[in-house]
Formats: structure tokens, sequence, C-alpha cells
């Protein structure tokens, strides 16, 4: 029953009440009183003892019904005190892990820029790594250009000693000796060069080296190897 049926309900218990009351105190006396003449002194009008006890049960039953309904009441308050207390539980967890959430969110974020600033190195590292690759293969091409001149050199002078050891040495060792400076400034023009790619591939070295200690600090400890002249 809801609560607007019960006041209802009350509602026409009270009345019917009133109306017993109303026709109880309006009715007549005790059948046995003797009728006074109209004239005479009106006496007082007492209800009778069934209509006393009808009231007074009618009494007992509202006061039954208004206990029913402040305990039931009382109920309703504390199933919605109880359901209260519930939602502010859920309401402050709720908060928690919004607040929890949040701050993994925070971690998540700076984590992912961490890694995204590594992989930038990493691919930086992987960029100097090819150049030194690079350089080291020009190194080698250099290196066997100096080796093929040094060949040649040694080839001319061989070809050449019959002529120098005849009568008409002297042209001979001049043009000898032109041949001989002309490979001897190639041969110090390519050295001049494998010192530059000696310099730029230690350089690149060093490079890749302190970007790997900045990736890994703790564990990356790769001594850099001696480059030959």
């Amino acid at each position: 029953m809801s609560l607007g049926e019960m006041k209802m309900k009350m509602k026409m218990k009270l009345s019917e009440l009133l109306c017993i009351t109303v026709l109880v105190t309006s009715g007549s006396g005790s059948p046995y009183e003797r009728k006074a003449p109209a004239v005479k002194e009106k006496r007082v009008q007492y209800a009778a003892w069934d209509d006393v006890n009808v009231l007074a049960h009618g009494l007992l039953q509202l006061g039954q019904s208004l206990k029913e309904h402040v305990d039931k009441t009382k109920g309703q308050i504390r199933d919605i005190s109880v359901k209260l207390r519930v939602f502010n539980g859920s309401v402050n967890e709720l908060a928690s892990l919004t607040r929890r959430l949040h701050v993994e969110s925070e971690v998540l974020k700076a984590r992912a820029e961490s890694l995204e600033e590594r992989e930038n190195r990493i691919r930086n590292m992987s960029d100097l790594q090819d150049k030194t690759g690079e350089l080291l293969r020009d190194r080698q091409i250099v290196h066997d250009r100096i080796g093929h001149l040094e060949e040649t050199v040694e080839k001319i002078v061989q070809r050449d000693r019959p002529a120098l050891t005849s009568g008409n040495h002297s042209d001979a060792r001049t043009i000898q000796n032109r041949r001989i400076d002309k490979l001897v400034e190639r041969i110090k023009q390519q050295q001049e060069k494998r010192d530059k790619q000696n310099i730029r591939i230690r350089a690149l070295q060093n490079q890749i080296q302190m970007r790997k200690e900045k990736l890994n600090p703790s564990t990356v400890r790769i001594e850099q190897q001696d480059t030959p002249n």
C-alpha cells in the first residue's frame, strides 16, 4: 500500500469516528429514562455504553493504524538511508577510480613521450651507423687505391730500370721522376682524404656511443674501437 492510500484510509477512519461521535452525542439517553415535559429543565444526556465502546474501539484501531504507518515510514526511511549510504560509497569509489585513471593516464602519456624520444634517438643512431659504414667503405676504397698506386709506381720503376742503366738514362730518369711525382701527389691526396674520413668516422662513433649511453646508461658501456690510420 502506498503512502497516499494509507493517508486516505486514515482520513476515512477519522471521518467515520467523527460521525459516530456526533451521532452518539446527539442521540437519546437511556431507554429507561422518563421523558420530562418540555417546559421543565433539560437534563444532561450521556452516550450509551455501547456507543462509548464503539468509539473506543475506533480510536484503538486508529492508534494501531497510526502506529503501523509510523513503523512503516521508519522502515522506509531506514531503507532510504541505507541506499543513500550505498550511493555515497559508490560515488566516492567512482571519484577515486576517476582520480586513479587520471594519474595512470598521465603516467602513460609521459611514458609514451619517453618512448617516442627514445625511438627518435634510435633512428638518429641508426642514421649515424649508416654514415659510419659508408665512410668505412670509402676508406677501404681509398686504401685500395693507394695500394694500387704504390703498385703502379713499383711497376714503372721496374719497367724503366733498363733504360736507366743504358746510355741515355737522363731523359728516362726525368720522365720517370715526373710520373713518380704525379703518383706520389695522387697518393698524398688519397691519404689526406683517408685522414679526413678517419676523423669523421671517429666523430660519428663518439656520437653513437653517447646516444647509446643516453638510451641505457646503466648497462651500455661499449668502448669505442680504435680506428686504423
